[in-house]
């Protein structure tokens, strides 16, 4: 039951939304975070009004968290409105408009709960302060405790209402964390909470990704005392080992159209970029240069793979085809670069790079313009970055604050934000919800 009332919601949120034009562009040299309001949500005067009124109370913070989360939007005060949402109904003509422009909202979400007979519905209005149009118009019915569920969906719908994309909320982090049972796995939602362990086989568990579908993480583990690559599914159960040649097994990265993984081998003495069906067979041979190939990420379009490579001496980001042909060498500054994760959007590859004084930070390199940006600097080191699903946040581990810990951040490095607080992860990654 509780299934078919998340695809009823679904069903009605998509049947209502007819998206306007775009009213933010998120990159560019002139972005900056889109003004936006959210009262509390009023609870209707029917049913449970009790409850409804909790639950009102629940849903629009945890919507300004996310939305302050993405870096697109900047959450006003309630402290500062001018207007009484209570006296404002959901409709463009109940509502005092030049009042919430005053205060500077571009953006202006009011919605309305009722809980009646065991089931939560919400109305929702998303308006456009300074245009003279009609609203955007939503109904949502869900189980009265999917409040956070409830509160993602709404939050990818005010994002893809005012950017016309699909939003980085549905999706989750996994990452290592050294615990005293060893390095295990950890998976959290994509504001690092609801952590829960997943991982409790083995003491060494080490650069975990999760698959296409969600529901699965490849990872290495010495659970077999060789670094044999293994999956698991996100609930700790179901695990398989992929992967067990003598030698390092590590690095996967599944392609778009699901049907293989690449990985580094090292079965033949030295380690090189291999491909190989899901299962584990047919393994192919990518690489075949002299010096460490490692860290393969396969582009969006399943025709590239980006990796790293030692031939020129020092390891630097090379990108190939997905056949091992055409291998090229991206970049030149800098002696230590690692890590290279292509964006689902096909548009940048976000690497570790060690600068002149040996201290790591993350770099973005636009494969349009082949030049290089900072997203991290004078903030310590700074590791292992991975794109949102949306391709429009990274996670990395930091050691600013002393701890290394999980952070977020947009592209061009002027929004950050700490996700974790007790230090000790390693190698996030994101992917999207099952």
């Amino acid at each position: 039951m509780k299934n078919k009332i998340l695809v009823l919601l679904l069903v009605l949120s998509t049947h209502i939304l007819v998206y306007a034009k775009p009213m933010i562009r998120i990159e560019g040299a002139h972005f900056r975070p889109l003004q936006i309001a959210l009262p509390e949500l009023m609870a209707q005067q029917t049913g449970d009004m009790t409850q409804a009124k909790a639950i009102a109370q629940q849903l629009a913070p945890l919507i300004r968290q996310y939305l302050e989360l993405s870096g697109v939007f900047s959450v006003l005060n309630p402290k500062s409105y001018l207007a009484d949402p209570k006296k404002e109904g959901l409709s463009r003509a109940s509502i005092r408009m030049q009042q919430w422009s005053d205060i500077g909202a571009e953006g202006l979400v009011k919605g309305q709960v009722q809980l009646s007979g065991g089931k939560l519905s919400i109305d929702l209005a998303i308006h456009q302060v300074g245009i003279a149009k009609d609203s955007e118009q939503k109904k949502y019915m869900v189980n009265p405790q999917d409040v956070k569920k409830l509160s993602l969906k709404i939050s990818q719908d005010i994002y893809r209402y005012f950017t016309g994309e699909d939003s980085p909320f549905m999706s989750q982090i996994v990452a290592g964390k050294s615990l005293p049972s060893g390095k295990q796995l950890m998976l959290m939602d994509m504001d690092g909470q609801n952590q829960r362990q997943v991982t409790k086989q083995s003491n060494l568990n080490l650069l975990p990704t999760l698959t296409p579908e969600g529901d699965t993480i490849l990872f290495t583990s010495y659970l077999r005392k060789n670094p044999d690559l293994f999956s698991i599914r996100t609930d700790g159960t179901d695990l398989k080992i992929i992967s067990s040649y003598p030698g390092l097994n590590i690095g996967a990265s599944v392609s778009p159209d699901k049907s293989k993984i690449a990985l580094t081998l090292s079965k033949d003495g030295d380690s090189e970029i291999y491909v190989m069906d899901r299962e584990g067979k047919n393994p192919q041979r990518l690489t075949h240069s002299y010096g460490i190939d490692t860290s393969p990420s396969w582009s969006p379009d399943g025709k590239q793979i980006a990796f790293v490579s030692a031939r020129s001496g020092n390891p630097h980001v090379y990108v190939m085809n997905a056949d091992g042909s055409n291998p090229q060498r991206l970049t030149f500054q800098g002696k230590y670069n690692q890590t290279p994760r292509f964006s689902p959007r096909g548009d940048y590859i976000v690497f570790t790079g060690r600068d002149e004084r040996k201290v790591f930070d993350i770099f973005l390199f636009d494969l349009k313009t082949k030049k290089i940006s900072r997203i991290t600097q004078e903030q310590g080191s700074n590791e292992e970055p991975s794109f949102s699903p949306n391709g429009r946040l990274i996670v990395f581990t930091s050691t600013r604050n002393a701890l290394r810990d999980l952070y977020l951040s947009n592209l061009d490095g002027t929004f950050q934000r700490r996700l974790t607080q007790d230090g000790r992860y390693w190698t996030p990654a994101f992917g999207s919800l099952p």
